[in-house]
């Protein structure tokens, strides 16, 4: 299956793993939060403004006849490219992907922790992130200062640090816990 990714968001880290995941993934029902720390309020409202993203995102790509898939760890949905059996994209089929992405990118509202400049409010998110895998059992190094990752064209990420140290399921667990703050994010299509 070929798939073009449709996001806003600069600086967003994609890393390719064989295919896509498509839906959503579960987390264990024991997966509570730990004792000693406090889910950010924002976490929660990221959730809600992430899931009605891709709903509504989905929903305008079926008006254009085509399928979306969602990634993991941002909230961003891909196209799926119209191909014949033999997987060869079908004529036309990269322009009507182009249109639907434009349409669909200008008519759905992007949630409000999306940001594409790098703020001190991302900042702070991105720390809440980096509190949460650590509270959730994941080995992160400190953050950079602001300054270091404002400045830099590749911000620091959480995810992006322990994608290599940990399992797919892992991976796909944390980034159910731990929404992303929105500069700079790390996506995962697996």
């Amino acid at each position: 299956m070929k798939c073009r990714t449709r996001r806003a968001v600069p600086f967003v880290a994609t890393i390719s793993l064989a295919a896509v995941l498509v839906g959503c993934t579960g987390v264990d029902e024991g997966s509570s939060a730990p004792e000693n720390w406090t889910e950010p309020g924002w976490m929660t409202m990221a959730r809600q403004q992430i899931e009605q993203y891709q709903q509504e995102y989905l929903t305008c790509l079926s008006e254009f006849g085509l399928n979306g898939v969602v990634g993991v760890g941002g909230g961003i949905v891909g196209i799926e490219i119209p191909s014949d059996a033999n997987d060869e994209p079908l004529p036309g089929a990269s322009t009507i992907v182009d249109e639907a992405g434009t349409e669909c990118s200008e008519r759905v509202a992007q949630p409000r922790h999306w940001v594409t400049v790098p703020d001190s409010a991302s900042y702070q998110r991105t720390l809440d992130v980096r509190g949460c895998l650590v509270a959730h059992g994941a080995r992160v190094s400190e953050a950079p200062s602001f300054e270091t990752w404002a400045e830099s064209a590749h911000p620091w990420n959480p995810f992006e640090e322990i994608f290599t140290a940990v399992t797919q399921e892992e991976f796909l667990r944390f980034a159910e816990l731990c929404p992303q703050a929105g500069y700079g994010q790390f996506v995962v299509n697996f």
